[in-house]
């Protein structure tokens, strides 16, 4: 076995310090420096070979195309400044039974029978137990063990190609290319792209739960939850680097006070404490200015809910300095619709002054095919193709209408109309300085303010979003909201955090109109909307949709927000 480390840096120390660790672990294997330089102080022991400088996307081609001329061994562990081997005592040889194995990271393709699409973040667990999907989780190649035939397996299979994608954005100043799921890297294309015509000329992939006990790149709560940290063999993150072998010490790069905004980190580190590292962490932030006031921005998008407003608005009144409310004339499925937010509704007048209303006339049009057919996760990507989720991601983006005037450090929220956080959780966010970005977990209810989520993934999940206003300087909105709740960005993870209100109060034929008109359009059939019977659904405790798992019960009318319980108008609001 070789252990391997490419690097196109002209200052190769880190890498060679990487080698040096995984080969004083593993010392009858064979080392090898690949770089433009070597380190004055290369460990004997460690081959140099030199390379041309290389970029990252030439980093790659290097890894597709020319390790196996550098490699004469049967296997070659990679090794990189950011990963190495951490427990040799871990080693298994069932890991020489795979032609490639890394760490399974936050990216997977999934093959359905409506096509091929891609989940992010850990999203694509959701989807190991689906019928008639199968789930390609991609392998971390930064900290990877492949076999010379594998190394091979693009000059011997001349027929399975690499093939560049048009860029899924041109865009930015100054201009740039942007290709969703990281398209281009190598260990995207061979381990996802490229896998299926792999397998197919006999190269064996790990299974899912040996690659996890391989290596860790990040841990997401779906693949990670009560695994432990102690049996892996290696692992790899842009985040975690090699800082000093003696004494042995690992550098993060998140601030300790930001530590826990990235799910399983404190444990990993914490795994590495226990096999004898010392821990760094990255400087801690400078603190804005105490006497800086923070002010709160509520920002919703809105489609006539009225009692949900007038609720949202009493909860929210004593910690919320503005309401940005935007309204659309056109709904997701492009049908032109009138405009209902009423400011003369004697509940909402009061808050008039603090209340920027953005009417949406310039709804995106999209061309027929965009509204002809659903696209598979579409609501994940953010430049979708279907033109329910255009016209939903491009309404939502707009409540920066109604943000001329915050500053960085202010707070701004991201919800739908019927997301409401409780008033005491706002007000530790706002007081919080920690912390830039939260999620905030939500209680889920359909039809009536007591009629629950008892079971199942969105029990409580997070919904509402919030950031300061410097966020939104690299983020949409939408793409902020989509990033924390999926765990790309990390964020403050708050529990029992308020109140999702859906269907709130509707009758059939109020939810098959919503349906009709919104994103998921793969709900929009004629067999599906005839069948809600929502008297049926609330005896037997079934989902509205028929997912799996979810368990719905009445529950004490005590949980709804104070105003609303106290309004007799709003009793029908109550099963």
């Amino acid at each position: 076995m070789t252990l391997v480390s490419v690097t196109g840096l002209a200052d190769a120390r880190g890498a060679a310090m990487a080698l040096q660790h995984s080969r004083a672990q593993m010392p009858g294997a064979r080392a090898l420096l690949c770089s433009p330089n070597a380190p004055d102080d290369l460990a004997p022991g460690i081959e140099h070979r030199p390379i041309a400088p290389l970029n990252y996307h030439e980093y790659s081609w290097f890894m597709m195309f020319a390790l196996w001329r550098v490699v004469q061994t049967e296997f070659a562990l990679v090794v990189q400044e950011d990963g190495w081997v951490v427990n040799s005592a871990n080693w298994s040889d069932e890991f020489l039974n795979c032609d490639y194995i890394g760490a399974p990271i936050h990216l997977a393709r999934i093959d359905a029978p409506q096509g091929t699409y891609w989940r992010n973040s850990f999203e694509w667990a959701q989807e190991l137990a689906k019928p008639d999907h199968v789930v390609t989780p991609i392998q971390n190649g930064g900290f990877s063990l492949r076999s010379r035939r594998f190394m091979r397996a693009l000059v011997d299979h001349p027929h399975i190609r690499v093939e560049i994608p048009p860029p899924d954005a041109v865009a930015g100043e100054p201009l740039r290319m942007h290709w969703q799921h990281n398209a281009l890297l190598e260990d995207v294309q061979l381990s996802g792209v490229l896998r299926p015509a792999l397998e197919a000329v006999g190269m064996r992939f790990a299974p899912l739960e040996l690659a996890r006990s391989f290596a860790i790149e990040h841990a997401g709560p779906q693949l990670h939850h009560g695994y432990n940290a102690m049996l892996l063999f290696g692992h790899h993150a842009k985040v975690r680097q090699l800082a000093s072998l003696s004494p042995l010490t690992l550098r993060s790069l998140i601030p300790l006070s930001q530590l826990d905004s990235w799910y399983g980190e404190r444990d990993i580190l914490q795994m590495f404490e226990r096999n004898g590292y010392r821990i760094e962490f990255a400087p801690e932030p400078e603190a804005p200015v105490a006497s800086a006031t923070r002010r709160v921005y509520d920002c919703i998008t809105y489609n006539g809910e009225a009692d949900i407003l007038a609720v949202r608005l009493h909860e929210l009144s004593d910690v919320v300095d503005c309401f940005v409310i935007v309204e659309a004339d056109r709904t997701f499925s492009g049908e032109p619709k009138a405009l209902r937010f009423d400011a003369t509704d004697p509940r909402i007048a009061p808050f008039l002054p603090r209340i920027r209303y953005i009417a949406v006339h310039d709804m995106p049009v999209v061309d027929e095919a965009a509204d002809a057919a659903p696209v598979v996760g579409d609501w994940h990507s953010d430049m979708p193709k279907s033109g329910f989720w255009i016209r939903e991601k491009f309404q939502r983006n707009q409540v920066m209408r109604g943000l001329h005037d915050a500053a960085p450090h202010d707070l701004v929220m991201i919800s739908d109309a019927d997301e409401i956080p409780r008033a005491d959780v706002v007000r530790a966010m706002r007081d919080d300085r920690r912390h830039d970005a939260f999620g905030l977990c939500l209680a889920f209810y359909y039809f009536y303010a007591n009629y629950r989520n008892v079971e199942g993934p969105e029990a409580s999940s997070v919904w509402t979003v919030a950031a300061t206003r410097a966020r939104l300087d690299s983020l949409t909105p939408d793409q902020l909201r989509m990033r924390v709740r999926s765990g790309a960005q990390p964020a403050a993870i708050l529990a029992d955090a308020g109140w999702h209100f859906s269907y709130l109060a509707m009758d059939e034929d109020a939810v098959r109109a919503k349906i009709k008109g919104f994103a998921h359009q793969e709900y929009n059939s004629g067999a599906f909307l005839d069948a809600i019977d929502i008297p049926a659904l609330l005896a037997s405790g079934r989902d509205l949709y028929g997912r799996p798992g979810y368990v719905w019960r009445l529950v004490d009318k005590g949980e709804a927000p104070r105003w609303m319980r106290d309004q007799p108008g709003l009793t029908r609001l109550f099963a």
